[in-house]
């Protein structure tokens, strides 16, 4: 079994016209990373629909980004076939895409708007309510996406990332 061997990816078959390169399990990585960042942000961004306090208090989302980096590693290290600074820079990113795609989600479908956001444990809830449209009993509209709203519910977040990354940084 020669070094090659031990560095492709798994399920990876060898043909004459592709060989396996650095650039090529990047570019494998980053299509199947793509793939699980979106269908994680539609299936996070619809539980978050109805079940706010699961994604968007600080505490709460810190574990989700930990969770969706955790998978985001796992895919892109295996579809890389690699690790190193490369493969944790896209699935970082990779992870920080699926955490803003899911304000795409409550943008156009809303969150409850919930009546008593008192409360260190919901945080930042007081703040979306300040900068989003509330209609019908749902926070919804284009204030998902406005800069204090996108730090308020991603900055603490970024820890989970963070610790994701450190753990998953060797394989």
């Amino acid at each position: 079994m020669g070094m090659a061997s031990l560095n492709d990816p798994a399920g990876f078959e060898e043909r004459e016209e592709e060989s396996w390169t650095p650039a090529a399990g990047l570019r494998r990585g980053l299509i199947h990373g793509l793939v699980v960042a979106v269908i994680l942000a539609l299936v996070l961004g619809f539980l978050g629909v109805w079940l706010m306090g699961m994604v968007i208090p600080w505490h709460m989302r810190s574990v989700l980004a930990f969770g969706v980096g955790w998978i985001l590693f796992v895919v892109v290290q295996r579809a890389a076939g690699m690790v190193g600074r490369d493969v944790t820079t896209l699935a970082v990113g990779l992870t920080v895409l699926a955490l803003v795609l899911q304000h795409a989600v409550f943008a156009v479908f809303g969150i409850i708007d919930p009546v008593d956001a008192a409360g260190w444990f919901l945080f930042p809830v007081h703040i979306v309510q300040g900068l989003v449209g509330s209609h019908e009993g749902r926070l919804i509209g284009i204030g998902w996406f406005h800069p204090l709203v996108l730090v308020a519910v991603n900055g603490f977040p970024v820890v989970g990332i963070v610790f994701a990354a450190v753990l998953r940084q060797r394989g």
